[in-house]
């Protein structure tokens, strides 16, 4: 009898090199227990037969015949011409052909789990139950950036002559989460180097092009998807919205996992896969079922052994009708499900979202609570990327443009608006001056200028993590853009001194340089001769004053900031002289940044109510309280004004341009305060409709109201100059007077 560790015998390096031959030839496999049910393991990119010990021991004790086979090209398996996955789908079919089981379910990993999407969609009658793990239903289009990016970075290290062996031990780290089991990593590494090169960029390559998510909804047997909280590769934000595509769907994920769960808490993995087992497939007792406890090798071509493992007498089952799996809300994208995306964009919401959802959602009632920076969650965006979000391609960033910028800022807030609204002043550094300042003139010197500054800008935040901070209020007019700052920068040899102070100055204490606005010391001086300027922390002269223990948007702690004849050189400048106020004047929805952050709280407001109300809320007895007609109605309205909100929000962002026509820059007006407006509306709601719990600081919606109260109060367009230049300029043409 082999043991359950080692189930399967490691492929050697002949196998690797095995003739390619048609989708039709039986692959490799290793098979355990007996039951009427067979389940199917498919690994995924870097794994084979043997990287599934622990399910293949427990599923077959549990009364199923548990099979694992090696994918074409991996293990004893030849490899298949094409190779795709759908030709590896036609694989998958011949063998669950062969074993001939009365039912099967298939349980798909990472790419693995793309061929079981596959295989249900050609061959429905041949599946009976799927568990969808760490797996994704589409991979994009090969000609896509982010498909090259892909390719390209997973395929350097073998261009540049390393070895698969090599390579294992780095591939896996970047693939676990918390607390991995050390035998389930060394599995992982040690098949990982078992992967011939050729067959890893054969499947890399099949990878790209992948696209089922039109078969996701004609799925009609029992599917699980389950995926590990830490998996960067499958994120839980997008299987979560997979699950939500499949007819009564399952989704789980697992606390502290990362890629491969089954290998990193693999007790846990069986536990669930088991439970899901046992409510669909029930199987026979174990004294009854498991007759024959051994493991048994098949070889293509070889049935004899395949078969050696079955039982062709075991009793049926009765047959048994499935409960519908509960459905629990799952909160779309801020987008809306179906809205167009980019393969970028999409990525780089869903890594926000997934941020958000295990990071940031669970700190911000300390942040809010102490008054405090969240630290924390800044070098949870410098690890991730996301920190260099709006920095260029050129320079090392992910090249966001304004509409990306929002969409993934709106996603932030909706799990914690202090840092959406701290991090709206980060990226707008990026932001002013890289598209933005593109799109303005310049004379050649300038430009020339500009350029050398503002790569000393983006190095710093892509190589060393810097956070750049803007602050803006002074306390005068001059924040309304109605007069030149007070903050004056006066010529000094090679760069200038800085002094003023900046009220409501937030992440003070937390940025490494201060997007300083303010006005060039001269005579006559206006707001044409504003400048824009990093002013580094450490500089000396710059000091933080003043308390902080607001009513809301605790978190960014906006202190006073203030400037004693501080030098800064030259080269800090973030725009030439006088090119800001040609920005202000000529693209204006550089000053609509920070309501993304409120977008996101209206989310966040409607989501927390539904959940509330259908008796979902962690922590929370599942008390539903959504057949009251009056909870119904509230509910209603919230989404009304919820879908108005986000349709001028996401009309607005992708309008975004120097020089708007008239009706683009009324409809921006109108756009800041809806979105500002509505956003502390729906939060009244809430609390109004979910009830005197909500008051409570254990819940989200009382900080949610009180953050999202600030936002009509924020400079440069509160909502009183939203309606005054909405008004005005919606009566009055460029020049016009009544004089």
């Amino acid at each position: 009898m082999t043991n359950a560790q080692n189930s399967g015998t490691p492929p050697n390096a002949d196998s690797h090199s095995a003739a390619r031959g048609a989708p039709g030839a039986l692959p490799a496999y290793a098979e355990k227990g007996t039951g009427d049910t067979l389940v199917l393991l498919l690994h995924g990119i870097g794994g084979d037969r043997t990287v599934w010990p622990w399910q293949m021991k427990s599923l077959a004790a549990a009364g199923y015949r548990v099979v694992a086979w090696d994918m074409p090209g991996y293990g004893a398996s030849a490899s298949i011409d094409p190779y795709t996955i759908r030709t590896l789908a036609e694989s998958a079919a011949v063998l669950i052909q062969h074993l001939g089981a009365p039912k099967t379910v298939v349980v798909g990993h990472s790419m693995g789990g793309m061929v079981a999407q596959s295989l249900a969609a050609a061959h429905p009658g041949l599946v009976q139950g799927l568990v969808l793990y760490g797996t994704s239903p589409a991979f994009g289009k090969p000609e896509g950036d982010w498909q090259r990016e892909f390719l390209a970075a997973r395929l350097a290290p073998l261009d540049a002559g390393k070895t698969m062996p090599e390579l294992a031990a780095s591939l896996v780290a970047a693939m676990l989460g918390e607390d991995a089991d050390p035998a389930g990593v060394a599995l992982a590494e040690a098949s990982m180097g078992r992967v011939s090169p050729d067959v890893y960029r054969r499947s890399l390559a099949a990878l790209v092009g992948f696209d089922e998510r039109a078969a996701l909804a004609r799925i009609a047997v029992p599917t699980l998807l389950i995926v590990g909280e830490r998996d960067g590769n499958a994120p839980p934000a997008v299987m979560s919205r997979m699950a939500d595509k499949v007819n009564g769907a399952q989704y789980l994920c697992v606390p502290g996992a990362g890629h491969l769960t089954h290998m990193e808490q693999p007790a846990r993995f069986d536990e669930r896969v088991l439970t899901f087992l046992r409510q669909h497939f029930p199987a026979l007792p174990v004294q009854k079922a498991a007759q024959s406890g051994g493991l048994t090798e098949g070889k293509p071509g070889a049935p004899g052994a395949a078969a050696a493992g079955s039982s062709a007498s075991a009793p049926a089952t009765s047959a048994t009708k499935p409960t519908r799996p509960v459905r629990r809300y799952s909160p779309p994208p801020i987008t809306g499900e179906g809205y167009p995306l980019s393969a970028d964009q999409a990525q780089l919401i869903a890594l926000a979202d997934e941020l958000g959802r295990t990071r940031f959602a669970g700190r911000a009632a300390q942040y809010d609570r102490d008054a405090t920076f969240p630290f924390e969650n800044y070098d949870d965006l410098r690890d991730s990327g996301l920190l260099r979000l709006c920095v260029p391609r050129e320079h090392g960033g992910h090249g966001a443009d304004f509409a990306t910028y929002c969409m993934v800022a709106a996603t932030i807030g909706r799990h914690c608006g202090a840092t959406a609204l701290t991090f709206n002043m980060h990226a707008c550094s990026q932001l002013w001056s890289g598209p933005l300042a593109d799109d303005l003139e310049m004379t050649a010197a300038q430009r020339a200028q500009h350029n050398h500054g503002r790569a000393l800008h983006y190095e710093r935040v892509v190589d060393k993590g810097a956070i750049y901070a803007q602050p803006f209020s002074e306390g005068s007019a001059a924040a309304a853009g109605k007069a030149p700052f007070g903050t004056l920068a006066t010529r000094a040899e090679g760069g200038w001194l800085i002094s003023g102070r900046k009220i409501f100055a937030s992440l003070s204490g937390a940025a490494h340089y201060y997007g300083v606005l303010c006005t060039e010391d001269k005579p006559g001086a206006s707001m044409r001769d504003t400048m824009y300027i990093a002013v580094p922390a450490d500089a000396s002269g710059v000091t933080i004053s003043g308390d902080w223990d607001p009513l809301g948007m605790r978190g960014t702690v906006s202190r006073n900031l203030e400037f004693k004849n501080v030098y800064v050189a030259d080269t800090e400048q973030l725009m030439p002289t006088g090119v800001y106020f040609q920005a202000a004047s000529r693209w204006p929805h550089m000053f609509m940044t920070l309501s993304p952050t409120y977008m996101g709280i209206a989310q966040a407001a409607y989501d927390f109510t539904v959940a509330y109300l259908r008796g979902e809320v962690a922590g929370m007895p599942p008390v539903k309280r959504r057949m009251y007609p009056t909870k119904q109605i509230a509910v209603a309205e919230m989404r009304v004004k919820l879908e108005q909100t986000r349709a001028l929000f996401l009309h607005t962002i992708h309008e975004a341009r120097i020089d708007p026509p008239k009706d683009a820059r009324l409809r921006l007006y109108s756009t800041q305060y809806t979105v500002m407006e509505n956003a502390n509306e729906i939060c009244r709601l809430a609390i109004r409709t979910c009830g005197g719990q909500s008051m409570l600081k254990t819940l989200p919606l009382e900080r949610l109201y009180r953050d999202s109260r600030c936002g009509s109060l924020m400079l440069p367009w509160t909502a009183e100059l939203c309606l005054d230049r909405l008004g005005r300029e919606a009566l009055y043409e460029s020049g016009e007077t009544d004089e």
